[in-house]
C-alpha cells in the first residue's frame, strides 16, 4: 500500500463540530464544519512549529468581526483570512470560476505576494492537464506530499449533510481496492477517527472548491 503524507496522518487530530467542548450556541453546530476544519489545521501546524494555538472562541470572534456567520456556514474567503492572520500561506481555489486571474483575489480579498505566487504556481502546474479532475488531483497530491492538509467543499449527501459541507483531506492511500483519501470529517461524532474515502466517491460529491495551506 502506498501512502502519501504519513506524518500528517499520524499527527492530525479528528475534531467534531458536534463536540460540546467548542461551546457553540445550540442549533449552530451544523453550520460550524468550516470553522472546525480551520481549527484542526491550525492545531496541526502549531504542533509542527510550536506557535500558539487559537481558541475556538477567538476564531468565532474573527468570523463575527467579518460579519461572516451565515446559516449555511462560513465563507472560504474568511477562512483563508484566518489562516493568513495566524502566519500561514493559504489560498482558495474554485475550478468552476469563470476566470483564473489572481489579480481579482488581490483586489477583492487582499491577497499577499506569497498568496498570489502560490495560486499562480499551482495553476501553472495544472495547465498540462486537460480535465478539471486531473488538475485538482495534481494540486491535491502535491499538497499532501508536502504534508499540507486541504479543506475540501462537499455537496449535499456526502454524509448526513443536507447542504454544502467541509472536510479536511489529510492523506492518500492506495491498496488493492484502488485509491482513497484519508479524511477528517467534522460531521462525525466526538471520539471518531480519520476515515478512508474512496476517490471515486469523493469526486462524486466534491464541490470543485478547496482551500490550500502551507507554512
Amino acid at each position: 500500500m502506498t501512502v502519501l503524507s504519513t506524518k500528517t496522518i499520524e499527527n492530525f487530530s479528528h475534531y467534531s463540530q458536534l463536540d460540546p467542548q467548542w461551546g457553540f450556541a445550540i442549533g449552530t453546530e451544523r453550520s460550524m464544519c468550516g470553522l472546525v476544519c480551520v481549527k484542526s489545521i491550525l492545531d496541526y501546524y502549531s504542533h509542527k512549529s510550536g506557535f500558539e494555538t487559537p481558541y475556538i472562541s477567538t476564531l468565532l470572534a474573527m468570523v463575527d468581526a467579518a460579519h461572516d456567520i451565515k446559516q449555511n456556514g462560513i465563507s472560504h474567503a474568511v477562512e483563508v483570512a484566518i489562516f493568513k492572520a495566524h502566519g500561514l500561506t493559504a489560498w482558495r481555489r474554485n475550478w468552476e470560476a469563470p476566470s483564473s486571474d489572481s489579480s481579482w483575489l488581490v483586489q477583492n480579498e487582499h491577497y499577499s505576494n506569497q498568496q498570489v505566487e502560490a495560486v499562480d504556481t499551482q495553476q501553472l502546474h495544472e495547465q498540462t492537464f486537460d480535465s478539471i479532475r486531473e488538475r485538482q488531483l495534481v494540486s491535491i497530491n502535491e499538497a499532501l506530499a508536502n504534508e499540507n492538509p486541504i479543506i475540501a467543499s462537499m455537496k449535499a449527501g456526502f454524509g448526513g449533510n443536507s447542504g454544502d459541507h467541509q472536510v479536511v483531506i489529510v492523506g492518500k492511500e492506495q491498496n488493492e481496492e484502488g485509491e482513497a483519501f484519508v479524511i477528517m470529517d467534522p460531521e462525525h461524532i466526538p471520539g471518531s477517527t480519520l476515515h478512508i474515502e474512496p476517490i471515486e466517491r469523493f469526486f462524486h460529491y466534491f464541490n470543485n472548491r478547496a482551500i490550500f495551506t502551507k507554512q
